[in-house]
């Protein structure tokens, strides 16, 4: 009869590999998870900010006072004013108002006012979202 000495057996039991392969696993997967929870996150704000940027630019663009401020003599004078106080009002960072050809009337940087805006724009008028680096 042959005796199985203790240094002999592998170390640890088997209920403590199986312990620590659970532990893995279980870590492994929180990983997973807490990863795949902020990129939803990050694409659920980034719609919300979409959609609030989209709405507040559409409705500026449906004003018809801005529409005749843009082809007045100086149209920064009566768009500057209110397209601070929309900032102020509709909680977004920034408001930029522009002529068709991309030259900034309204701006939160003033220094920018008369500066022809650096991004696309389209030769039909229509609902455009991009992101870069501006001014």
């Amino acid at each position: 009869m042959a005796i199985r000495r203790s240094r002999d057996r592998a170390p640890g039991s088997a209920a403590s590999r199986v312990f620590v392969v659970v532990t893995i696993a279980v870590a492994v997967l929180g990983a997973l998870l807490a990863v795949l929870l902020v990129l939803d996150a990050q694409r659920a704000a980034r719609a919300e900010a979409e959609g609030l940027t989209g709405s507040v630019a559409r409705t500026i663009a449906a004003v018809p006072d801005i529409a005749t401020a843009l082809t007045g003599s100086d149209p920064s004078a009566t768009l500057q004013p209110e397209a601070e106080q929309i900032m102020r009002t509709a909680g977004v960072d920034f408001v930029t108002i522009m002529t068709p050809d991309g030259i900034r009337v309204a701006h939160l940087d003033p220094s920018q006012i008369g500066q022809h805006y650096l991004g696309t724009i389209p030769e039909q008028p229509v609902a455009l979202t991009e992101e870069f680096t501006g001014t």
